[in-house]
């Protein structure tokens, strides 16, 4: 299911989402936008102008660190609040976070 938000982050975002990730300068920079479970959700999303947000999506973060070689690096953060006990199991069996070097996806979403 995070390999579905991520295809529909690919798919369905306009320059907003390559805009979080070329323009979160230097240091511990973060950046918000809106990821969905499904392309149909996400493109629901953009036509209302962020009005209606469809049951299942939520804000990604990106957060770019510059390594000690000088290629940043991006924590993707697919998390969501966490709902009492199965939440912080769901928290803990399934990875939030996904780490890549932030010049590739900056490329993926031009």
């Amino acid at each position: 299911m995070r390999r579905a938000v991520v295809l529909a982050v690919v798919a369905g975002l306009s320059g907003t989402g390559a805009g979080a990730a070329q323009e979160a300068g230097t240091g511990a920079a973060e950046e918000g936008f809106v990821a969905c479970p499904a392309q149909d959700d996400i493109e629901q999303f953009l036509a209302s102008d962020g009005e209606l947000r469809p049951e299942g999506c939520r804000t990604v973060t990106i957060v770019r660190l510059e390594g000690g070689d000088g290629r940043a690096i991006c924590a993707l953060d697919l998390g969501e609040p966490a709902d009492g006990v199965l939440g912080d199991l769901r928290d803990a069996a399934i990875p939030t976070t996904w780490w890549a070097e932030c010049d590739a996806v900056a490329a993926e979403l031009r």
